[in-house]
């Protein structure tokens, strides 16, 4: 449907009005400047259930909304319903870049879930709807959406500007283990940036910088949210949320991916950002493994045993007797809690863990190349990708590990039950404690087995 079908649609559903301009001239303007497609959206039927329509949607393009400084907030799609012959509103943001065209509510100061608050331009717009004006009707809604009116938001321009994403091929410490040398005072975040380190095609670097905008920010975070996506699921919509600054956090590990994706694969950020989501999905699948639900319950016993050992470094006998452990044994009951921390049940967090198995993309970047030449992000295989899987622990040797630790914990218990027993004697056998006579005539507490 082109732009004249459109205006002779909301015009047949109007009161009758005659436009000052006929509607085929409007349309040969109008053409110039905005393109309209069928999209299929998501609606409500008359009894409130959630369904898909068929829509023709108008694009806005490139629009810059003046708050300072200036918001790129990349294009809109403007769905127009004529119900009891008064139009409703909505914009969507759609890109086709997927395998998949993505259609969600577009994001914007102004707008709540895709619905514009119009505020002062309500009236004008309207009028110029119902008067058939559909020039001056696209060139206020475009006006519209390039205004920022700080009173009267639902959220700040601020959330729109732009924020810096950091991948990360790889980390600090990676780092130091290949260019520190002992004497050395080396600025590590100097080396990461710099391409002459690295050798790697098109001056990748170590550490670099995504930066995005505008609608972008939030379409993905309703991608995140309406995806499937390991750890990007939860992340809120802030500056700080996006930041490198701790290098505990997965985020940019999973960025470098993305970053080789857009350097080498020359992939759009939303493409990069599915294949990487299809290749994370494909590795987490494997990471489960093929584990019996007897060995899994076997081994969830023995990592909350352990785990309760490196909490406070001691062996626990039973109530009375607590034994704190040397420093060999804790050191071997705290490798043996990296082992079986992915089979704690209190803490555990699948996704969390199993990506601090995933190796850093800058050991991996000739292999993830193939996956991107041949666009099968799903031939990724944990043996290539991954430090272990949980099917690949020896629980026996485990179990022989933990034993031996015990067997240590025994053996103090039993020379500490020893002290306290030499220490019970000696306090019975004391004069004043021995010869005190019973209630019932009989000579003092165990003198007999003394």
């Amino acid at each position: 449907m082109g732009i004249l079908e459109i205006l002779l649609e909301w015009h047949n559903n109007l009161p009758e009005v005659t436009p000052t301009m006929s509607l085929e001239n409007q349309a040969k303007y109008l053409d110039k400047k905005y393109k309209s497609s069928f999209y299929s959206v998501p609606s409500r039927n008359s009894d409130g259930e959630e369904t898909v329509e068929t829509v023709p949607l108008i694009k806005f393009k490139d629009i810059v909304c003046k708050y300072r400084p200036h918001l790129q907030m990349g294009d809109y799609w403007l769905q127009v319903k004529i119900v009891n012959s008064l139009p409703v509103y909505k914009f969507f943001f759609i890109t086709d870049e997927l395998e998949e065209t993505m259609i969600v509510n577009a994001v914007h100061p102004h707008l709540s879930h895709g619905v514009p608050c119009l505020g002062s331009f309500q009236g004008d717009i309207n009028t110029a709807f119902a008067e058939n004006n559909f020039i001056q009707f696209f060139a206020l809604m475009k006006t519209y959406l390039s205004s920022y009116y700080g009173r009267s938001t639902y959220e700040r321009g601020s959330v729109y500007g732009k924020v810096q994403l950091y991948p990360e091929m790889h980390d600090y410490q990676e780092i130091h283990e290949m260019f520190h040398t002992e004497g050395d005072d080396l600025d590590y975040y100097v080396i990461a940036r710099d391409p002459m380190r690295w050798n790697w095609p098109k001056d990748m670097t170590a550490w670099s910088k995504i930066e995005i905008s505008g609608q972008t920010i939030g379409v993905l975070q309703q991608y995140f949210k309406n995806t499937e996506y390991p750890w990007f699921k939860n992340v809120p919509k802030s500056n700080y949320s996006w930041s490198h600054g701790d290098r505990n956090s997965p985020i940019n590990k999973i960025l470098g991916y993305v970053y080789i994706a857009m350097q080498l694969g020359e992939l759009t950020l939303y493409q990069a950002f599915e294949f990487v989501r299809i290749f994370l999905l494909s590795l987490e699948a494997q990471y489960s493994g093929n584990l019996s639900k007897e060995l899994k319950d076997e081994l969830e016993l023995l990592s909350s045993d352990i785990a309760n050992m490196h909490a406070n470094g001691r062996f626990t006998a039973n109530r009375r007797y607590s034994i704190s452990l040397n420093t060999e044994n804790r050191d071997e009951v705290a490798y043996l809690a990296t082992l079986t921390r992915p089979y704690y049940r209190r803490s555990r967090d699948n996704t969390t863990e199993w990506l601090t198995q995933l190796k850093y993309a800058g050991h991996k970047v000739s292999n993830f190349m193939i996956l991107l030449r041949k666009r099968r992000p799903d031939l990724a295989t944990a043996k290539s990708y991954l430090k272990t899987t949980l099917d690949r622990i020896d629980v026996d040797d485990i179990k022989v590990r933990l034993n031996k630790v015990k067997k240590f914990g025994y053996q103090l218990a039993l020379q500490q039950l020893d002290k306290d027993r030499r220490k019970f004697i000696n306090e019975i056998n004391r004069p004043e404690i021995n010869n005190i006579s019973s209630s019932d005539g009989q000579g003092s507490l165990f003198s007999e087995n003394l």
